[in-house]
């Protein structure tokens, strides 16, 4: 029997936030001319190293896109493919059978979710799910059923961050950095490290750093039973994400990011939730990364 094609409605579009664009690539194909035109040219450049069609997800199709301006949604329908621009978001309620909410500012996730995750729509909601754990508790008590609602870092799945010269269990302290802007990125090296590091045991203290020494970064060092790391987003435009392992003899350095593989294990596992009926990620892992988000808010 021939695989289901599972429909996705997609909701954009936050400031500095490609992932319409993206998403919707990775799971229709694209259009090369019209991605050029993509106002994050990260994108058309790594689509550009990929190989189409056999890089495109299976199984999906998103078919339905809306954003807060038609124009935008009629570039983001066009670079990707889409077939339907609907007036407003809640126009795909009974059109699709899963969502990609794909808007970082998490203070309007509620607003966009609601209605799906009350119509018993599956959603996978970008990163971070809430900057507070009361408002990701809120979320997910609206889900349906317990494996309704998705959302993490796509970095969980960036394996060229992990560490490889040094064995896990031997690393003691992790540096963490990423540019822009804590509420936003920080989840995106806070969530490799609590995926990665099971063993970490319970946190036993978070504090955060006073930023007027910091240059204007926001750091907060946190404390786990078996680990330290400290997570710093230095509240500016361009830079590296990077992560600094360091055991009791050696430090090693990562700083390579495949995005596209990480994008797309992300909505895959994504789906795979969907097929399986079953939660992907730990909800205490998700809770314990926006705790942590939230002292530093």
């Amino acid at each position: 029997m021939a695989q289901k094609l599972i429909r996705m409605g997609i909701i954009g579009l936050s400031p500095g936030n490609g992932h319409p664009y993206s998403w919707s690539a990775i799971c229709n194909g694209y259009n090369p001319e019209r991605m050029e035109h993509c106002p994050f040219p990260v994108i058309p450049a790594y689509l550009r190293k990929q190989a189409w069609p056999d890089s495109q997800l299976s199984g999906v199709s998103v078919t339905h896109v809306w954003t807060q301006e038609r124009k935008v949604s009629e570039d983001v329908a066009a670079a990707a493919n889409i077939e339907f621009i609907v007036d407003d978001f809640t126009d795909m309620l009974g059109q699709v059978d899963a969502l990609l909410l794909a808007r970082d500012d998490s203070a309007n996730h509620k607003e966009f979710a609601a209605p799906f995750l009350r119509a018993g729509v599956p959603i996978f909601i970008d990163k971070p799910l809430s900057n507070s754990v009361a408002g990701a508790k809120e979320l997910l008590g609206l889900q349906r059923y317990s494996h309704q609602l998705f959302s993490c870092s796509a970095l969980r799945f960036a394996d060229t961050l992990r560490p490889r010269e040094l064995r896990t269990e031997s690393i003691t302290e992790i540096r963490a950095v990423t540019p822009k802007y804590w509420s936003t990125y920080s989840v995106h090296i806070i969530e490799p490290i609590v995926a990665w590091f099971p063993d970490r045991g319970p946190i036993v203290s978070i504090e955060k750093m006073d930023s007027k020494e910091l240059g204007g970064a926001t750091t907060v060092l946190v404390s786990w039973a078996r680990l330290r790391a400290s997570f710093t987003a230095t509240n500016q435009a361009e830079g590296l994400i990077s992560m600094e392992y360091r055991s009791e003899n050696s430090i090693e350095y990562r700083n390579e990011i495949d995005s596209f593989f990480s994008f797309k294990s992300a909505i895959q596992t994504f789906v795979m939730g969907i097929e399986r009926r079953e939660v992907c990620i730990p909800r205490q892992d998700t809770l314990e990364i926006i705790r942590i988000i939230e002292h530093g808010s």
